[in-house]
């Protein structure tokens, strides 16, 4: 008799560990900057037999944007099906921010009833940068001055050389070049750095942000160098969020300084368009610097061919 009533509490038990289904939400981190990104980790244990899967598509609220979508992942098969997927998300609102239940609908291998499961909501802090103190806003540090050095004119130097070899090449052409040899010199193609500096010296000198234009400023300025990195990297930084632009410079010979300065600045200018931010006066004038030394760092002037060579 003992032995029977353990066999049936042995089947009981099978049977109850085999005929649940679960349904977890887990967050890489609770605690982000606005802006930033973080994965939700979404992860269903089922019986084999039992007809439920992912949903395909995600809405998270008005708060919350969903970037990306991974594929399911089986990282269990035994007692229990155990699959998992990942939700890449931002927010751009501040405070605590609810990310909503998850549903998911499924059906027992033994009805033709549609039944549905959800998560329990999660909860993001996401922080922002206070604009009203600079000193605040960290991990930006007091700006050094540094006294000027040749290497500080360098770019303007090599920027007027070539120009002046070029003038005196074009020159050189148009005098030696007979009436009736009437010939089509190719258009002179600037390098992305000069265009950038140039752009870069108009925009300080009309004093946008003085005059309380800061989104345009901002606006102008974070262009401007999306721009040079296009052309000078040929990667699609005007299309891209400053995610994709950090993860694009990545494997480039630029250094951790320069790409720590580089992604403040677009962080700020994302939340002066994004999150209306009004950033102190002399967070402008830094940005500013930052900048034109990200394009004198990282300019790259090609070899000039000798006439001749192949």
């Amino acid at each position: 008799m003992k032995k029977i009533i353990l066999l049936f509490l042995i089947v009981s038990l099978t049977t109850l560990a085999f005929g649940q289904i679960k349904l977890e939400a887990k967050l890489d981190s609770s605690h982000i900057l606005i802006g930033d990104q973080t994965r939700v980790h979404l992860i269903l244990t089922k019986n084999p037999s039992w007809n439920a899967e992912f949903p395909t598509d995600f809405k998270l609220g008005d708060s919350i944007e969903v970037l990306d979508i991974s594929l399911v992942d089986t990282i269990g098969i035994s007692p229990n099906l155990i699959l998992q997927q990942h939700l890449t998300i931002t927010t751009f609102d501040s405070g605590r921010v609810k990310i909503p239940s998850i549903p998911l609908t499924y059906k027992h291998p033994t009805s033709e009833a549609v039944q549905t499961i959800k998560t329990r909501p999660l909860f993001l802090n996401v922080a922002t940068i206070a604009v009203t103190d600079s000193s605040t806003l960290s991990p930006i540090k007091t700006i050094l001055e540094e006294a000027k050095t040749l290497e500080d004119y360098m770019a303007y130097i090599i920027t007027a050389g070539v120009l002046a070899v070029a003038g005196l090449l074009i020159w050189f052409l148009v005098r030696r070049r007979k009436p009736d040899e009437e010939e089509v010199l190719p258009p002179v193609v600037r390098p992305p750095h000069e265009i950038a500096l140039e752009k870069l010296f108009t925009l300080k000198k009309a004093e946008l942000w003085q005059k309380g234009e800061v989104k345009a400023y901002q606006s102008q300025l974070t262009e401007t160098v999306r721009e040079y990195i296009e052309k000078r990297y040929e990667i699609p930084a005007l299309e891209s969020t400053t995610f994709e632009i950090v993860q694009f410079l990545k494997d480039k010979d630029i250094s951790t300084d320069l790409k720590t300065r580089l992604r403040e600045m677009l962080d700020i200018a994302d939340l002066v368009k994004f999150a209306k931010a009004k950033p102190s006066q002399n967070i402008h004038s830094k940005l500013m610097e930052d900048a034109v030394r990200f394009v004198r760092e990282t300019l790259y002037i090609p070899p000039v061919e000798e006439e001749g060579t192949v």
